[in-house]
């Protein structure tokens, strides 16, 4: 079927080049046309925005993620540094392009929630703004809710499910399987508690785990099956509309013992442990770099840089430090 995707929009194209169909650079994403679906989502960006003066968040997203899993699948003694400033260097020409095109005027600032999070996820993956990627997923985090929970009022608005899978999709970008496979799994099963199956975003976490090849789980499948009966009965007793946000939680310590347990009115605990997880994958360098970017000590051992990082992030959220 993505064959035939693929085939049905050079049709569109050949009939008109300037048409504005960004799902073409799905469909080219996922049959590994990386080159062509990052000058796709380029392109089709430029046009939204151009005609409609709204940002094309989602379009610069995937164009993002294009290049993520170009740079991260390129191999050992491939010039990938000078590659990733290629491409920033591309992006910054673009911009200051449309701007002076447009009369110095930029587009309006992008209101969704869910994608202006997901938006500063996958640019500061570009930019290597270690600080802002651990922040932007824990946001993301925050709103998902712990791995493997039973839904507790309907996703109407899609947060949850926009949040797994962009989630999975910045861990696929950056070649990290397993963690793309368990965010996938989790958008999959969001899908019964959302109440619009007419928006793309319904059938992405479906063909990204079909064109990876992860329906492989038998005890999986029984979960999801529990999981549609478990929504109709979150359905019947509640309408109520999800809402959420970041930088309403009080302040408070906390302990990197403390993300395996909620404290009433506290720190949410998977903020947390979202944080914690990301400063812990980071080397050593990138450590220096996200710290010296903060205007912080870079001196002391790894250890001591994850704490003093983890604290900053922390307070800059006003969610107290760590001891």
């Amino acid at each position: 079927q993505m064959e035939e995707a693929d085939t049905s929009f050079r049709k569109v194209y050949q009939l008109k080049p300037t048409a504005y169909v960004w799902q073409a650079g799905i469909v080219q994403f996922y049959l590994c046309q990386l080159e062509k679906a990052q000058q796709t989502f380029g392109e089709n960006a430029a046009r939204y925005e151009s005609k409609f003066g709204e940002p094309a968040t989602e379009e610069r997203i995937w164009r993002d993620a294009c290049a993520l899993k170009i740079y991260s699948g390129m191999k050992r003694g491939e010039d990938k540094k000078n590659w990733l400033e290629e491409y920033k260097r591309k992006i910054v020409e673009e911009e200051e392009k449309r701007r002076e095109e447009e009369g110095g005027l930029g587009v309006a600032r992008e209101t969704r929630k869910v994608i202006r999070i997901a938006r500063d996820l996958f640019s500061a993956s570009i930019t290597s703004d270690h600080s802002t990627v651990a922040l932007s997923r824990a946001k993301l985090r925050s709103i998902c809710g712990e791995y493997g929970s039973p839904p507790t009022r309907l996703d109407r608005k899609m947060w949850r499910l926009s949040s797994w899978y962009y989630l999975g999709l910045h861990y696929d970008a950056l070649g990290e399987e397993e963690d793309s496979k368990a965010c996938m799994k989790m958008a999959l099963r969001q899908c019964f508690s959302t109440g619009n199956g007419s928006d793309i975003i319904h059938t992405l976490p479906v063909i990204h785990m079909s064109r990876r090849d992860w329906y492989d789980d038998d005890e999986f499948e029984e979960d999801l099956e529990e999981r549609g009966n478990t929504v109709r009965e979150v359905e019947k007793r509640s309408n109520e509309s999800y809402e959420w946000s970041f930088s309403d939680k009080p302040k408070g310590n906390t302990s990197r013992t403390s993300s395996s347990s909620s404290t009433s009115g506290g720190v949410n605990p998977i903020i947390v442990e979202s944080i914690q997880d990301s400063v812990d994958k980071m080397k050593f360098t990138e450590l220096q770099d996200a710290l010296k970017k903060k205007g912080l000590k870079t001196s002391g051992s790894k250890s001591l840089l994850q704490e003093r990082l983890i604290c900053h992030l922390l307070d800059d959220e006003g969610l107290g430090g760590l001891p």
